[in-house]
């Protein structure tokens, strides 16, 4: 079947389906197998926009446009110029392809008003079996992945949210009606239960709007004979499903263990029981402080970040990095780069098994990710966002359900990164449409103009998506290959299609090394040169790049030595990559042990020592730093206390379980051999 074949069946879709569609795919696709089932994510997603885009552009013959379209188109421009001072192109142009087709779908899509009630009614009903399948999930485990659809159980707790507050709003609606909703509520039930009241009623008119009596409030609702008892039935069984499917996203956040969304649904909740029926509003603090007292995974959660997690409390000082980012760059460091900056500007975290183990690779609030990011620029279109958007939602009552999920998203983006996720991304922009797209102007979609966007959509799918997965593909293959040449070979390939890609090169300069360490073949010692500076140029802020270069030249120099006798490399070659790595990442004691055992090997014992107290400075629990300065300087000055030394580091991690390969285990790893742990 044909692509033009494809759009013109598209055609005649409901926009409602359009909208589960992807949905659906966004809320149930595993994101949480690895990075081929991430790039199969997003380039499925890609395909559905494009593909629902592109049957908007073709039936359209008017494009409506808005103050809405106006601001987002603004948003790109601002995300599109901070591109330019990216400091790695391949994550800034990638993240932003997502941002540019949702928004390019929001601007097409004609929002129906009347049926929003129809578009949220269902969106809880999927996030409901979503909710249901964790909480499933959660007592039966059907993988190894604590988290089933997405990378952390803390999104789908925000999620879950998100129903409970949708139905809470629906419940409150139907229960009590506020008395200028008048007719309006009987169409409402009508709506929610897919059919007309009357026709329930045999033939009855169902219920009516009449005048009102001298004890009632205007627009009252009075039934006719025979649609009493329907409408009665009908109040009920919404009640009841609603209950029941509150009930479900409740268990939902609670499974979750996500404090915030726990914040979230109470205090949202409760704003909008005050709103609408302040009599209700001891139900939920009186679950929010049972909450407390019966054993749950949120109470469990809290008592575990108040008495045993140390990092707890480190909030305020990640809050810190991305600021200290923006102060060292004005202009930002481009979209999604600040996990390549942060081991930078990381912190100490005195209260956990090593100083600097863990490093932020997220700043926990998308305000200040905008502001690390995009620089200046970024900063100033937020405010004016925020202040175009609180003033909207303040401008009128705010017992309105977009209103509160736009809240509810904005408050969960302070503590947390959402708004940058697929899911949120595109449901925050389209609350976003709903609430400012009223006054619309119509202007004529010309065939050229149709023909320009088509190519850029398929052209953004191709390059962006389709080509990433390809090469995606390659390098999985290429990981399954013993000989290091054919594996760097399918590695060329990959970089065919995703030149942007540092790890491609990164990779095939490891195969590289690998094959000149056997062979002593110059021209691999150059071909991985070659790739490392190609690292380097794409990404300058990636540390392993540098680690490698030094090793590469520390091999030559050793297989010159062996051979020959020779110093062919002199000493700065190899520490020159070192320094430029410590200057990436500061609080690595690993790379400033790096270059003590170098210094050593050339016989420069001051400089020797002088790295290897830099490292014990850094992580004064480092066992290897402590056995070198040992062994080499007796820096202790007898065996006696350096074990009294090490005595006490191993008291101060007894418990800490480690696995091999990370970055506690190579921290508290015994040097000698055949020890590797305590």
């Amino acid at each position: 079947m044909t692509l033009s074949r494809i759009i013109y069946r598209l055609r005649s879709l409901n926009p409602g389906i359009e909208l589960l569609a992807l949905l659906s795919w966004l809320l149930f696709y595993p994101k949480s197998g690895g990075k081929e089932t991430s790039y199969l994510f997003f380039l499925g997603l890609a395909v559905l926009v494009v593909l629902f885009s592109l049957r908007q552009v073709l039936s359209l013959k008017n494009i409506g446009l808005s103050p809405f379209s106006h601001s987002l188109t603004l948003f790109n421009l601002i995300l599109i110029l901070s591109i330019f001072f990216s400091i790695y192109y391949f994550r800034s142009i990638y993240f932003y392809a997502d941002v540019f087709l949702i928004s390019f779908y929001a601007i097409l899509f004609f929002f129906d008003r009347s049926s929003k009630d129809k578009y949220l009614l269902y969106l809880s009903y999927m996030i409901s079996i979503f909710s249901l399948i964790n909480i499933i999930h959660h007592f039966l485990p059907l993988n190894d992945k604590t988290a089933l659809f997405f990378t952390n159980t803390i999104r789908q707790g925000i999620i879950s949210g998100i129903a409970v507050l949708i139905l809470l709003y629906y419940f409150l609606r139907i229960l009590h009606p506020g008395p200028s909703e008048g007719a309006d509520a009987v169409r409402f039930l009508q709506k929610l239960r897919g059919r007309s009241l009357n026709k329930q009623a045999h033939g009855s008119s169902g219920l009516k709007v009449h005048s009102p009596g001298p004890s009632e409030g205007a627009g009252s609702v009075r039934p006719a004979r025979g649609g009493n008892q329907a409408a009665v039935e009908i109040k009920r069984r919404c009640i009841i499903r609603f209950l029941i499917l509150l009930a479900v996203n409740s268990a939902g956040v609670y499974v979750s263990r996500s404090k915030a969304a726990f914040i979230g649904i109470v205090v949202f909740g409760l704003l909008l029981i005050i709103l609408k029926k302040k009599k209700l509003v001891l139900i939920p603090i009186i679950l929010a402080i049972l909450t407390f007292i019966i054993p749950n995974p949120v109470r469990d959660t809290f008592y575990f970040s108040l008495k045993k997690d140390p990092y707890a409390f480190d909030r305020v000082q990640i809050w810190q990095v991305p600021i200290a980012i923006f102060k060292d760059n004005p202009a930002g460091v481009g979209l999604d780069n600040f996990a390549e900056v942060s081991p930078k500007y990381n912190f100490k975290q005195t209260k956990g098994p090593a100083n600097y183990f863990k490093v932020p690779r997220q700043p926990h609030n998308d305000y200040l990710k905008i502001l690390a990011e995009t620089g200046v620029l970024g900063l100033i279109t937020l405010l004016v966002l925020l202040f175009f958007i609180f003033k909207k939602l303040f401008s009128s009552s705010l017992f309105d359900i977009t209103k509160i999920l736009i809240l509810y998203l904005m408050f969960q983006a302070f503590l947390f990164n959402i708004i940058f996720h697929a899911f949120f991304f595109f449901l925050f922009v389209f609350l976003l449409k709903d609430l400012f797209e009223q006054r619309m102007t119509f202007k004529s979609f010309s065939f050229k103009a149709k023909l320009v966007t088509t190519f850029s959509l398929i052209f953004v799918l191709i390059i962006c998506y389709f080509f990433p997965f390809l090469a995606n593909r390659a390098v999985k293959k290429s990981q399954a290959l013993k000989d290091p040449l054919e594996a760097a070979a399918l590695l060329e390939k990959a970089a065919y299609f995703n030149p942007l890609n540092a790890e491609i090169y990164q990779r095939q300069a490891r195969h590289f090394a690998d094959y000149f360490r056997e062979s002593a073949d110059i021209k691999y010692f150059n071909r991985t040169l070659h790739n490392l500076e190609k690292v380097q140029r794409l990404n300058r802020y990636f540390p392993g790049a540098y680690l490698l270069e030094s090793d590469l030249y520390y091999s030559l120099f050793k297989k010159f030595q062996e051979k020959q006798g020779l110093n062919y490399v002199s000493l700065a070659e190899i520490i020159s990559p070192l320094t430029t790595a410590e200057e990436i990442a500061p609080f690595d004691p690993f790379i400033k042990m790096h270059k003590a055992q170098v210094y050593l090997e050339f016989n420069e014992s001051e400089a020797a020592k002088t790295e290897a107290l830099k490292a014990a400075a850094v992580e004064p629990h480092y066992i290897s730093a402590l056995y070198f300065l040992h062994r080499n300087f007796n820096y202790f000055g007898s065996e006696e206390a350096f074990r009294a030394k090490f005595n006490e580091v191993r008291q101060k991690i007894r418990g800490v379980v480690v696995e091999p390969g990370t970055y506690l285990y190579e921290l508290f790893r015994i040097p000698s051999p055949g020890k590797q742990k305590f």
